[in-house]
């Protein structure tokens, strides 16, 4: 069995060179050394850079020694690996078809960035019209207003009164009152907003219906506050989620639809344009 060297140096000193900018280890092609498996070397370049900046002296000492025995560790096993293995060709083959996978796809997304036209708001609304039941909500979402207020807060019932109606000039002075004595406060009145959040910021109910059948106002209160949350809008899991609250999936999937159309088209007009050129051949090498 051929021996394998092992070249590591020290991690305290490896870190210390690291970070003092100095290295005498063994230079290779002006790269210093930080460790060798045999033929395969490990610069010290490559070992500063998986080192976070600002790390601190004993932690960089203790990350370079992991960093360096990690790959050690991978370069024995490979190089054993590589003489023990069977079906080398096999591998090799492998290698080879994930290659060619790789840089046709590499291609093939550059292709796509440079020659495809963008895709407008137009015709992500009209895409979203044409089907809005393949974009159905997941989860309950919500419009409205919310606010937390301390128990016995002065002037509570003039502001559960305006919650519930929340119209005119309500929401100026909700807003104001919540400078004063809220705890939180939140508007949402023109933004869906899952339900599951709000239940992370008050006492909710789990079920969303349990809110909206109470009405327009919803109060709950716990040892410290008291949580008014007005409803102007919901939707419910299962039902078609709201355009301007799916649009950018929308968008994904459009795209995505298009992008693997624009690549089908690319690949048949380039066997169409070889075959007619001769580049591909039928029954017979090409050249003969």
């Amino acid at each position: 069995m051929r021996f394998i060297e092992v070249v590591i140096s020290s991690s305290f000193a490896l870190a210390m060179l690291l970070f003092s900018g100095c290295s005498k280890l063994v230079p290779d092609n002006g790269r210093a050394v930080a460790a060798s498996v045999g033929n395969d070397v490990l610069y010290m370049d490559e070992v500063s850079a998986a080192v976070p900046a600002g790390t601190a002296a004993e932690d960089s000492a203790r990350m370079v020694q992991d960093y360096v025995r990690r790959w050690a560790t991978d370069a024995i096993m490979y190089d054993k690996a590589r003489r023990n293995v069977k079906n080398s060709d096999e591998i090799d083959d492998m290698v080879e078809r994930y290659r060619r996978s790789l840089t046709i796809y590499r291609y093939q997304q550059d292709y796509v960035a440079e020659r495809m036209p963008d895709i407008t708001d137009d015709e992500v609304l009209e895409f979203y019209r044409a089907d809005t039941s393949r974009f159905v909500l997941k989860e309950d979402i919500v419009r409205g207003v919310m606010i937390a207020v301390p128990l016995g807060v002065s002037g509570l019932d003039e502001l559960a009164r305006r919650m519930r109606r929340l119209d005119g000039d309500d929401l100026e002075f909700i807003e104001k009152f919540s400078y004063k004595n809220a705890v939180s406060y939140d508007y949402f009145a023109d933004t869906w907003v899952a339900y599951r959040t709000l239940r992370r910021k008050m006492p909710l109910p789990e079920k969303l219906s349990d809110i909206v059948a109470h009405g327009a106002m919803y109060e709950v209160r716990d040892s410290s506050s008291v949580y008014l949350i007005h409803v102007s809008g919901y939707r419910m899991s299962g039902s078609p989620a709201p355009f301007e609250y799916i649009s950018s999936k929308v968008r994904e999937v459009l795209y995505n639809k298009r992008k693997k159309d624009f690549i089908i088209e690319f690949e048949r007009t380039l066997y169409n344009n070889a075959v007619e050129s001769g580049k591909v051949t039928f029954g017979q090498k090409s050249g003969n």
